[in-house]
């Protein structure tokens, strides 16, 4: 099974067009959705609610009983996911094609070494209500070319394999303290300990 991890809050007007573009991946793997809300104050928790309702075998809800802060609500769904590999799609971005979930597995299945997989996300400016540049570039596959370019990986494209996510998270309990821990934290962690393999495509756009 594939976890796909959307943490949110406060993300009423975005959350439907994350949820959405997840629930029509075509994959050969059945594939869980997590959804952590960290205790919105907006109508995102009803809405998050609404569909679990709707797809009850498929949706998970998983939210505090207070507010916690972006890492705490990430770990939070990492230890509580099922799937062998783990995918990220914030809760104000999306997927822009149905294959996601099945390249991710394919490169897993076929490179047992790598324990990251990104990708290129189309920025979508909403004040503009329109893409303006990419994130994501080959660098991330090499360590010491990401801190020397200080460039980011784009944060909706990434997963990994869950037993080495689960020794980041581990290994970084300052930064999960700090609340900085997040997808460039991961990409440092992830280019030392194993291999990251980018995928030269826009998969996603990063709102």
């Amino acid at each position: 099974m594939i976890s796909i991890i959307i943490c949110t809050y406060n993300q009423e007007k975005y959350i439907a067009q994350a949820i959405e573009s997840v629930l029509t991946q075509k994959c050969d793997e059945s594939f869980e959705v997590l959804l952590g809300d960290d205790c919105s104050t907006d109508n995102t928790g009803v809405m998050v609610d609404e569909y679990q309702r709707r797809y009850p075998d498929v949706i998970r809800v998983i939210r505090p009983t207070k507010n916690g802060g972006a890492s705490q609500n990430m770990v939070r769904l990492i230890n509580a996911a099922r799937g062998e590999y783990l995918s990220i799609c914030d809760g104000d971005d999306y997927w822009l094609r149905d294959d996601v979930l099945q390249r991710q597995v394919d490169i897993f299945r076929s490179s047992p070494n790598v324990g990251m997989i990104c990708a290129k996300a189309k920025c979508y400016i909403q004040e503009l209500g329109k893409y303006i540049g990419t994130l994501g570039y080959a660098g991330a596959e090499d360590l010491m070319t990401m801190l020397r370019d200080n460039r980011d990986v784009a944060a909706p494209t990434i997963a990994f394999r869950k037993e080495l996510m689960l020794q980041c998270v581990k290994e970084s309990d300052w930064y999960i303290a700090q609340n900085f821990f997040y997808d460039s934290i991961m990409a440092y962690w992830f280019a030392y300990n194993s291999k990251i393999k980018f995928i030269d495509e826009e998969l996603a756009a990063y709102r």
